[in-house]
């Protein structure tokens, strides 16, 4: 440095102009913003963590806010977020309706209703295998034929004569009853619902739905049969072994220990002491006369 300049910087006074120290002229200054490099994710989770604590409320509240929102937006749930984008996806298949496209896969669920049995139809060919395996499952021990007798004893008076019911000596022959007198066809299988929810051999149920589809058998509501030939079959299952042999006595049936409460019934109605009116209440006062208490409850409801 020569002296000259040393002299001048010895003599410099703020507001002087001395060559090499002019102010310099700001007019047309723009400063330069240079935006930093965005930090990692961790580094959003952490920092803005952070910065909720230490940075005052007053200061920059917004920049907070959108820190702690990016943060978040890349911790979330992936399930979350798969979900979230499953939902856009479905957005862009509907339309602004709320149809969906026509271009659009529809995704169908298979129906858990249950099926109308008036609704169901056979061919005449599945109905004989119908009938046939239930016959089968029946016959093996799982019926009680007598109580089967008493059930479909409720058509005597109509299309089927009550000494063809008390001679037949299988299922399969009684159920045929049913379709010769028209009660059972292809197009209409509901007495056969009812049948075997009355005779308590719903376990034949899985055995049918192996081929058809079948609804729930107890969720079926009896059509076909009146009250009095409920109340029957409820008397048959309150009948003692001590009532059975008086009524065998009063009514002069053979009947012992071993005596079926529906064959007795069976009996009775063939002899014609069950039938409505006169016959029906000289019935029910034997039942008073002798202090059947529950067999009467069961036949009066």
């Amino acid at each position: 440095m020569t002296d000259d300049e040393k002299s001048d910087i010895a003599s410099y006074k703020p507001g002087s102009s001395k060559p090499g120290f002019s102010k310099p002229d700001m007019t047309d200054y723009k400063p330069v913003y240079v935006k930093p490099d965005p930090p990692s994710v961790s580094q959003y989770s952490i920092e803005a963590s952070s910065a909720a604590r230490k940075v005052p409320h007053s200061i920059a509240p917004d920049l907070v806010s959108d820190a702690l929102n990016v943060a978040s937006s890349h911790t979330a749930d992936p399930l979350s977020a798969r979900q979230s984008s499953t939902n856009a996806s479905n957005a862009d298949m509907t339309d602004k309706s709320g149809s969906l496209k026509s271009d659009s896969p529809v995704v169908t669920q298979s129906s858990t209703d249950t099926p109308d049995p008036a609704r169901i139809e056979l061919s005449k060919a599945n109905l004989i295998d119908l009938k046939t395996r239930l016959a089968k499952w029946c016959d093996n021990g799982r019926i009680n034929l007598h109580l089967l007798k008493v059930v479909i004893s409720e058509f005597e008076n109509d299309d089927i004569a009550l000494a063809d019911i008390v001679k037949k000596e299988n299922t399969h022959d009684l159920i045929e009853l049913l379709t010769t007198a028209g009660y059972l066809k292809p197009t209409d299988i509901r007495i056969l619902f009812d049948v075997i929810n009355l005779c308590g051999v719903g376990g034949v149920e899985t055995v049918m739905k192996k081929e058809w589809k079948l609804p729930e058998f107890k969720d079926v509501p009896i059509t076909h049969f009146s009250d009095r030939r409920i109340r029957l079959l409820a008397f048959g299952r309150k009948l003692s072994i001590k009532n059975m042999i008086i009524l065998g006595h009063l009514y002069e049936i053979p009947v012992n220990k071993d005596t079926d409460p529906y064959s007795l019934i069976s009996q009775l109605e063939e002899t014609g002491s069950l039938a409505e009116g006169d016959k029906w209440n000289e019935f029910i006062g034997k039942l008073k006369d002798y202090d059947m208490n529950n067999e009467i409850k069961a036949l009066t409801g």
